[in-house]
């Protein structure tokens, strides 16, 4: 059973259509037999490549594993996702990576190992995440750990940094068919916000803890991510709301608005004109905090150490 007084970590008019689909499928008993019947991993290519450009979709809402009632909704598997930026890196054809989100967020497990992931894949090749729409919550959690992000236009949602957990009380509605859940549990928390009874104080207090534990987390990465500080992130991006377009580059959730063919085509121009030495000292300075504080640009660290390797190349995507 799906647990919606778990953490999420979604933009909140989501929530609550994602639990009404949920509702649904297990209404229909036929609908999971014939979900069953279809492959959980489609065959063929699992990332589009454009000329040298790896492009992974997150699309719709983001969880661990994709499940077998996501019929009715986009689902992007957080744990499939993994798996093509892991292919993605060790491709010798693929000079670099484009996530490209539109989601409104998800579930909190597994977010932050592919945050993690993505941050971490900034050492092996350039990573640019690229909103198509929609980058909320969960999805801008793990958009943010790329070394930069675009939006697709002045509409663009993005943030929704923070974290909900929804407890929904049954037992009225057990009441009133004549139903009586009585749970038998061992250890004080097992059952601490069951949905057969009202939330109790200890119950809200246990969730709100978890909720707020989740945003520390969320807040630290997304810190870390964007060369900030949680104190920033929390003042200027992490008060829960939505930003649109140009109000997020102000507030330092995305760095420009560009197209994604122009942003393909800028990462293929840039990393061409990149020989060995070029790479070699890109990821020593993309490694280094202190270097990019010092520097500010890895133009300019090229032009002190060794300006000829990095000629052509220009790591900001031109505006559109």
């Amino acid at each position: 059973m799906l647990e919606f007084n778990h953490p999420w970590a979604i933009k909140p008019t989501m929530l609550q259509p994602l639990a009404d689909a949920y509702a649904s499928s297990m209404r229909e008993a036929h609908f999971l037999a014939v979900r069953s019947t279809k492959p959980a991993i489609p065959s063929g290519v699992v990332y589009e490549l454009r000329d040298g450009i790896a492009v992974i979709r997150l699309y719709g809402v983001l969880m661990r594993r994709e499940p077998s009632w996501s019929g009715l909704f986009d689902v992007t598997s957080t744990a499939l996702t993994s798996e093509m930026l892991r292919l993605a890196l060790s491709d010798s054809s693929v000079r670099a990576i484009v996530l490209a989100v539109h989601s409104p967020g998800g579930a909190v497990d597994g977010t932050q190992e592919l945050a993690r992931q993505v941050y971490a894949a900034r050492r092996g090749k350039p990573i640019v995440a690229y909103a198509e729409g929609l980058m909320a919550s969960a999805a801008y959690w793990i958009g943010a750990a790329a070394d930069q992000v675009y939006i697709s236009s002045d509409t663009t949602e993005l943030g929704s940094i923070g974290v909900v957990a929804t407890h929904v009380d049954i037992s009225r509605a057990e009441d009133a068919r004549g139903i009586k859940t009585t749970e038998i549990v061992a250890g004080q928390y097992k059952r601490v916000a069951s949905m057969h009874q009202p939330l109790s104080t200890l119950g809200r207090t246990t969730l709100q803890e978890q909720v707020n534990q989740v945003y520390s987390v969320f807040v630290e990465d997304v810190a870390t991510f964007r060369r900030t500080t949680p104190e920033t992130v929390i003042r200027s991006m992490a008060d829960g709301r939505i930003f649109l377009g140009r109000s997020a580059i102000a507030a330092g959730l995305a760095d420009g608005k560009t197209t994604l063919d122009a942003l393909t085509s800028h990462l293929r121009t840039s990393t061409a004109s990149m020989g060995p030495r070029a790479q070699k000292l890109l990821l020593q300075f993309k490694n280094d905090v202190s270097l990019q504080r010092q520097y500010g640009s890895i133009n300019r660290y090229a032009e002190e150490c060794d300006p000829s390797v990095l000629h052509g190349y220009d790591q900001q995507v031109p505006n559109h």
